[in-house]
C-alpha cells in the first residue's frame, strides 16, 4: 500500500474515533445509548440504514456476481423495495406505539418473556454470523491491498469499530454512518469512472462486449425453483428477506426506532429502498466493467471476490485507490459497529435487565453495555477468522441469515396480524421453523435456492403456531 493510502486510511479512522469521543459526552441513559434519545432526523436515519445494508460485502461481493454472471440479482433488490412499503404501513406503527429499546420487547409484551428471549437468542445467532462474514470481507480487502496478514487485518478493523461504538452508542454509529455513506458513494462513483476511463474504447465498447456476454440481463422469467435468481424467486425471496432484516432484526430496526417520529421513520425506510436499488445497480455495472477489463480471472487470485480489490491495488493511482479503499473500510466498519450496538442492546434489555432489574444508576447500565459490546466484538472477529473458506461472500452473508430469519419474521407477523396469545405455541412454532430450515439446508442445499428458506420457515412457524393455539384454547362450557 502506498504511503498516501496509509495516511488517508489512518486519518479516516481517526475521524471516526473523534466522532465517537465527541458524542460520548451526551450519553446519560440507556435511552440515549441505544435510541439516541429518539432525536435523530429522518434523513440521517435513511443514510444510516443504507450504510448498514451496504457493508463491505456489497462493495466486494456484488461486483463479483456481475463479473461471473449478469444483473439478475436486481430481481432480488426489487423485493427489497416492495418489503419496505409493507414495513412502513404495518410494522413501524406497531413498534412506535410503545417505548421499547428492542423490537423483541414488543414480542415480550404481546406473547410473554419466553418468546422475547427465544427471539433474542435467534437474533444473536443470525446477526453474529452475518456480521462476522461482513467483517471478514473487510479484512479480505485489507489483506489483498497490503502486505498485512489476515489476522492483523481482522483485528485492526475490529478494534477501530469497537472503540467508537463503545464510546458513543447508537448516536455515534448513526452519525458516523452518515459520514461513511458519503465516503461510500464517492468511492463507488470514483471507481465507476476510473474503470470506464481505463477501458479501451470507453463506454461504447463496454456496452457492446457486455451485451454480447449477457451481462445486462435483469429479468429471468424461468422456473422460480432453479438455483439462480429468477423474477419470482427474486421478488418473493427479496420481499421476505427484507421484511425479516428490516422488521424482525434489531440491527436495522434500531435506527428506525431512533427517529423523532413515526412519519420520519416511514420516510427513512421507503427512501432507503430507492437508494439501495440505485446503489446495487451501480455495483453490478462495476462488475460488468471488470469482466470487460479482465475476460479471464487474473492469475494469483483465489476467488472472484478479490477481483475488485485487485483492480484497485493494481490499476488505480495511489490517491484514488486510497479513496476507494477508505470507502470499503467505511462500509465494513459501519456494518460491524451497527451489529455491535444492536447485539449489546438486545443482551442488556432483553436478558440482563429482566434478570437483575433496572439499576437506579444509569451510568452503571451504560458501563455494562460497553463491556457487553467488547465481548461481542471478540466473538465477531473470531467468526470472521473462521469465514475464510467462503466462496461468494455476498451470498454467504445473506445465506446465514436465512437460518433464523423466517422464524423471527413469522413471530412478528403473528403478533401484528393475528390474535394468537399462546406463548407455548409461538415458541414451538419458531423452534420448528429453524429446525425445518436447517434440515432442508443439510439435505437439499444443492436443490433448493437459498431465497426460499425464509418463506419456508415463516410458513412452518405460522401454521404450527396456529394449530397449537387452537388446541390450547379453553373449550367453552
Amino acid at each position: 500500500m502506498a504511503q498516501i493510502q496509509i495516511v488517508i486510511v489512518v486519518v479516516y479512522m481517526g475521524v471516526l474515533l473523534c466522532v465517537g469521543a465527541w458524542i460520548a459526552r451526551r450519553q446519560k441513559s440507556l435511552r440515549d445509548y441505544f435510541l439516541g434519545g429518539r432525536s435523530i432526523p429522518a434523513w440521517a436515519v435513511l443514510l444510516a440504514v443504507v450504510a448498514t445494508e451496504t457493508s463491505s460485502v456489497t462493495y466486494v461481493g456484488t461486483p463479483s456476481i456481475a463479473y461471473m454472471g449478469s444483473m439478475t440479482f436486481l430481481q432480488l433488490v426489487l423485493g427489497f423495495v416492495v418489503a419496505r412499503l409493507i414495513l412502513a404501513v404495518f410494522f413501524l406503527p406497531a413498534f412506535f406505539r410503545e417505548e421499547i429499546y428492542t423490537i423483541y420487547a414488543h414480542l415480550g409484551k404481546r406473547f410473554g418473556a419466553e418468546v422475547q428471549r427465544v427471539a433474542g437468542l435467534f437474533f444473536f445467532v443470525t446477526r453474529a454470523l452475518a456480521a462476522g462474514v461482513r467483517h471478514y470481507c473487510a479484512a479480505l480487502v485489507l489483506f489483498t491491498v497490503t502486505d498485512w496478514s489476515m489476522t492483523t487485518s481482522i483485528l485492526l478493523m475490529g478494534v477501530v469499530s469497537l472503540v467508537y461504538t463503545v464510546l458513543g452508542g447508537i448516536s455515534a454509529v448513526i452519525w458516523t454512518e452518515v459520514f461513511q455513506m458519503g465516503v461510500m458513494l464517492a468511492g463507488a462513483g470514483i471507481a465507476f469512472f476510473q474503470i470506464l476511463h481505463l477501458l479501451p474504447g470507453g463506454w461504447e465498447r463496454f456496452v457492446d462486449i457486455a451485451s454480447e456476454a449477457g451481462k445486462f440481463q435483469v429479468f429471468d422469467f424461468g422456473s422460480p425453483f432453479r438455483l439462480s435468481y429468477t423474477f419470482w424467486s427474486g421478488l418473493i425471496g427479496g420481499t421476505f428477506l427484507t421484511l425479516a432484516s428490516h422488521g424482525a432484526d434489531q440491527d436495522l430496526v434500531q435506527r428506525l426506532l431512533s427517529c423523532k417520529s413515526l412519519r420520519g421513520a416511514k420516510c427513512a425506510i421507503i427512501g432507503s429502498g430507492l437508494l439501495v436499488f440505485a446503489q446495487f445497480t451501480l455495483f453490478l455495472l462495476i462488475g460488468a466493467m471488470l469482466y470487460v477489463f479482465y475476460p479471464e480471472q487474473p492469475v494469483g487470485l483465489d476467488k472472484p471476490d478479490q477481483i475488485f480489490p485487485y483492480f484497485i491495488k493494481t490499476r488505480f493511482n495511489p490517491l484514488v485507490g486510497a479513496m476507494v479503499i477508505a470507502a470499503i473500510f467505511a462500509a465494513a466498519m459501519s456494518s460491524t459497529a451497527s451489529a455491535l450496538n444492536s447485539l449489546s442492546a438486545t443482551t442488556i434489555t432483553d436478558f440482563i435487565r429482566p434478570l437483575f432489574g433496572e439499576t437506579p444508576d444509569p451510568n452503571r447500565e451504560i458501563r455494562w453495555s460497553r463491556w457487553v459490546t467488547v465481548g461481542w466484538c471478540v466473538l465477531l472477529m473470531a467468526i470472521a477468522y473462521g469465514a475464510q473458506g467462503s466462496t461468494n461472500i455476498l451470498e454467504t452473508g445473506l445465506k446465514v441469515t436465512t437460518f433464523t430469519y423466517g422464524s423471527l419474521l413469522g413471530s412478528f407477523l403473528l403478533a401484528i396480524f393475528t390474535s394468537v396469545r399462546s406463548q407455548r405455541a409461538i415458541t414451538i412454532g419458531m423452534c420448528a421453523g429453524v429446525i425445518i430450515v436447517l434440515a432442508a439446508y443439510w439435505l437439499f442445499h444443492s436443490h433448493i435456492f437459498w431465497v426460499w428458506y425464509i418463506p419456508m420457515a415463516v410458513l412452518v412457524t405460522c401454521v404450527l403456531t396456529g394449530l397449537l393455539s387452537m388446541k390450547d384454547r379453553p373449550r367453552s362450557a
